[in-house]
Order: C-alpha cells, then structure tokens, then sequence
C-alpha cells in the first residue's frame, strides 16, 4: 500500500498527511522511511517549511 494515495492532497493545511512524514523530534523523515517517490518528497517538504 503506498503511503500516499492518489487522491490525497499534499498540502500544508493538511496536517494529518503531514503528521505522518515528521518525526517525534519534529525532523522529517527520509524517502527510504516514508517509501514516498522524489516528487512525493518534494512536495512534502514543501508544505513542511
């Protein structure tokens, strides 16, 4: 199942997606963590900061 699904929208106001990819220390964790494609990464980084 990937972590991602097609219809969920990456955005910063979407903080139970974002959730996910930050860690305890509030540090977001790695592509090879997340199993997220480059593009996923990206845009999640994004709506991070």
């Amino acid at each position: 199942m990937p972590p991602i699904e097609s219809g969920d929208q990456i955005d910063y106001k979407n903080m139970s997606l974002i959730s996910r990819f930050i860690s305890e220390q509030g540090k977001i964790l790695s592509r090879r963590v997340n199993r997220l494609t480059l593009k996923q990464q990206r845009l999640i980084t994004i709506a991070i900061k």
